[in-house]
């Protein structure tokens, strides 16, 4: 995945860029219920590695490898609701033998325990992958 930045300051190694977010509703002129009064653009600030040795000022192209993205992806968005899912029926099969209380109520509690679980799983990743560079954006070419 390819995305221009503006460097805003070099760091050696790295530097920081400041990235506009792009929308479905960026282009969009109308007022509509999904957007609200939100069609600009928003600009988030990052760290990335800097081989490079882009200036502060100058525009570049960032790359994050798609696989890498994906992977990402998927640990964020579907840990959590296969989580939920295990945890409801873990929680609905062990409640009524454990603990006398209805397959339902045990199951939401069960999924409630299995989500927060799965987030200390993420964070644990998260840490895990903070050192490979594959998981971070780097610049890949000067443009101005």
């Amino acid at each position: 995945m390819k995305q221009s930045a503006k460097v805003l300051k070099n760091n050696g190694n790295k530097a920081l860029v400041k990235i506009n977010r792009q929308s479905a509703c960026q282009q969009c002129h109308r007022e509509c219920l999904l957007a609200g009064n939100e069609h600009e653009m928003k600009e988030i600030e990052v760290e990335v590695e800097n081989p490079a040795r882009a200036k502060a000022g100058q525009t570049v192209n960032l790359e994050m490898g798609e696989g890498h993205l994906i992977i990402a992806s998927l640990i964020v968005y579907i840990l959590p609701l296969i989580g939920l899912i295990t945890g409801y029926f873990a929680g609905s099969w062990i409640g009524p033998y454990f603990f006398s209380i209805t397959a339902n109520i045990s199951g939401i509690l069960g999924a409630f325990v299995f989500f927060f679980l799965v987030f200390i799983l993420i964070r644990k990743i998260d840490i895990s992958l903070e050192s490979n560079k594959n998981f971070h954006p780097r610049i890949t070419e000067i443009i101005e």
